[in-house]
C-alpha cells in the first residue's frame, strides 16, 4: 500500500514537471514573436464578372496573412449575336459575355416557313413531267403533278431506192431525234444507155454508157484520134489553125512568162501564135516583133497574153486579119501602123474591148480596118448592153466604121479621149446611162454624120466643158436636145473635156 503511494507521487511529480517546461517554453517562443519583423508578398486576385477583387498579403517568414484592397465586381459585358430565323428554325438574339462564357438568349423570332417557287417540266415522249417545288431560301424541295409520258409521234418519209442503194421509210419523231428505218426495198440497178462519141483530131472516140437514173457513167469501145489533116495552115477536119513553127519566143527576165520576140525562121503567112511553151505562158509580144513583114496576112494572138508591144504590126503592109483576144490589156503606140491592107478585126468580148489601153490612134487596129467583127459577125451597129461596162477607153473605136453606137450600162460614167474619133459613117448614138459625167476631149471628132447624141435626162444637168482657160456652163436645154449636144460634141466644143458635177 505504502508502495503505491509513492509511486503515485512519482507520477504526480514528472506530470507537473513537464507541463511546467511547456508553460515555460511557450512564454519564450511569445516573446521572440512579439520582436519578428513580417515580410509579406502581395498577391492580387483580380475582380470577375461575378466576385470581388482583392489583395491577399502573406509573409514570407510565418505565412502571416491579411486580405485588403477589395475590388467590386465586374458584372457581365454582353455581347449581341443575332441568329435569323430560317425556313423551320426560330431566330434569336444571343448575349454572349466578352469576359466570361455567360450567355442568355431572348428576342425569339418565328421560323420564316418555306417560300417555294415553282418550276414545270414537260413531259416528253419517253419521261413524265413534273412540277418541282423549290424553296427560295433553302435547298428543300418536293415534286408533284405528274404527267403521263408522251409517247413518240413519228412522221413518216419514203426514200426511194437508186441504182446502187435500198430504199426504206424514216420514222421520224416530230417531237424528239427518236427514229427508226423499216420498209427496205430493193436497189434498182443502173439502167444504161449507150451514145456513141466520135473521135476528133486530138480525142479519142468512144461508146459512153450512161445510167438513165443516176449520173453514173463509164465508156468502152475506143477508137483512136484522128490526128490532123492541115491545108494552108488549116485542119480540113476541125477548122482549127495550125501553130505556127519557128516563131521567135524569149523568156522573160522573171522566167515566169514568155515574150513573142520576132517572126524568127516562120516563113507562114498566115502566123498562129502559141499561148504556151512548156505549160509557161506566153503573155507579151514584144516591141517591133513582126514590124514590116510584108508576108504576113493573118495573126492570130491566143487567149492569154495580155500586150502587144509599140510598132509590133507596123508597116505590115499585107495584113489582112488580125485575132485579138479579151485577155489583152494594153496596145503600144503604132501597133498597127500602115497596116493599110486590114480588112478585118476579130475580137470576142466588146467589153474587154473598150478597156483596153491603146497608146495613140494607130495602136488600134480598128484604125486601118474596113470591119470590127465580134465573135464572127460584123458590127455596123453597135450596142453594148452590160452593166459592168464603166468606161470607154482612148482610140478604142477610132475611125469604126458603125452607123449607130446604143451604150446600155447603171455603171458607166465616162467617154475618154477621142474614143469614137473619126467614126465617119456615125449617124446616131445613145447612152442610156445615169451616172455619165465625164467626156473626154475629141470624143467625137470628125463624125462628120453625127446628128444625134443621145443621154438620160436624169443625167443633163450641172455639166461644164474646159479648154486652154475657158469654162463653159452648159443648159440642161441643150444636153437634152440630141441634134444640139450632136452639134457641140462635133463642132463648138469638139476639143474640150465635159464634166458632170
Amino acid at each position: 500500500m505504502k508502495f503505491k503511494k509513492t509511486l503515485l507521487l512519482a507520477l504526480l511529480i514528472c506530470l507537473f514537471s513537464t507541463a511546467f517546461a511547456l508553460i515555460a517554453t511557450a512564454c519564450s517562443n511569445n516573446d521572440d514573436k512579439a520582436k519578428h519583423t513580417h515580410t509579406y508578398t502581395d498577391t492580387v486576385t483580380p475582380a470577375t464578372c461575378t466576385e470581388q477583387g482583392y489583395t491577399t498579403h502573406t509573409c514570407v517568414d510565418c505565412n502571416d496573412s491579411y486580405v485588403d484592397t477589395y475590388v467590386d465586381a465586374l458584372g457581365h459585358k454582353y455581347r449581341e449575336i443575332v441568329i435569323p430565323a430560317t425556313c423551320t428554325e426560330q431566330g434569336y438574339t444571343v448575349h454572349k459575355c466578352s469576359r466570361c462564357n455567360d450567355s442568355y438568349a431572348d428576342t425569339y423570332v418565328d421560323a420564316l416557313g418555306h417560300d417555294y417557287e415553282d418550276s414545270v417540266v414537260e413531259a416528253t415522249c419517253t419521261d413524265q413531267g413534273y412540277t418541282t417545288h423549290q424553296c427560295t431560301r433553302c435547298d428543300d424541295s418536293y415534286v408533284d403533278a405528274y404527267v403521263d409520258a408522251l409517247d413518240h409521234d413519228y412522221e413518216d418519209s419514203v426514200t426511194d431506192a437508186t441504182c446502187t442503194k435500198k430504199g426504206y421509210t424514216t420514222h421520224q419523231c416530230t417531237r424528239c431525234d427518236d427514229s427508226y428505218v423499216d420498209t427496205y426495198v430493193d436497189a434498182k440497178g443502173h439502167d444504161y444507155e449507150d451514145s456513141v462519141v466520135d473521135a476528133t483530131c486530138t480525142e479519142r472516140g468512144y461508146t459512153l454508157h450512161q445510167c438513165k437514173n443516176c449520173n453514173n457513167s463509164y465508156k468502152d469501145n475506143y477508137t483512136d484520134a484522128l490526128g490532123h489533116d492541115f491545108v494552108e495552115g488549116v485542119c480540113t477536119k476541125c477548122n482549127k489553125q495550125e501553130l505556127s513553127e519557128g516563131i521567135e519566143y524569149v523568156l522573160s527576165s522573171d522566167e515566169t512568162y514568155y515574150i513573142v520576140k520576132s517572126m524568127g525562121t516562120c516563113e507562114d503567112t498566115t502566123v498562129v501564135l502559141k499561148g504556151e511553151i512548156d505549160e509557161i505562158p506566153v503573155k507579151e509580144i514584144a516591141t517591133r516583133a513582126f514590124a514590116s513583114k510584108t508576108t504576113l496576112t493573118s495573126v492570130v494572138i491566143p487567149e492569154g497574153i495580155t500586150q502587144i508591144g509599140s510598132s509590133a504590126f507596123e508597116s505590115c503592109t499585107k495584113l489582112v486579119s488580125v485575132t485579138i483576144p479579151a485577155s489583152i490589156t494594153s496596145i503600144g503606140n503604132n501597133a498597127f501602123k500602115s497596116c493599110s491592107a486590114l480588112n478585118g478585126v476579130y475580137i470576142t468580148d466588146i467589153v474587154k474591148w473598150c478597156q483596153i489601153t491603146f497608146g495613140n490612134a494607130d495602136a488600134s487596129p480598128i484604125s486601118n480596118a474596113k470591119g470590127l467583127y465580134l465573135k464572127g459577125e460584123l458590127i455596123t451597129e453597135l450596142q453594148i448592153n452590160d452593166n459592168s461596162l464603166i468606161s470607154i477607153s482612148n482610140y478604142a473605136f477610132y475611125c469604126a466604121k458603125f452607123t449607130s453606137v446604143t451604150i446600155i450600162s447603171s455603171s458607166f460614167t465616162t467617154i475618154s479621149s477621142k474614143a469614137f474619133s473619126t467614126c465617119s459613117s456615125l449617124q446616131s448614138a445613145v447612152f442610156s446611162c445615169p451616172k455619165l459625167n465625164y467626156i473626154g476631149d475629141s470624143a467625137f471628132n470628125a463624125c462628120t454624120k453625127l446628128k444625134s447624141v443621145t443621154i438620160p435626162s436624169t443625167a443633163t444637168t450641172n455639166w461644164t466643158c474646159s479648154a486652154t482657160g475657158q469654162v463653159i456652163q452648159l443648159t440642161q436645154t441643150q444636153m437634152k436636145t440630141p441634134t444640139t449636144l450632136a452639134t457641140l460634141l462635133t463642132g463648138q466644143y469638139v476639143g474640150f473635156i465635159w464634166t458632170r458635177k
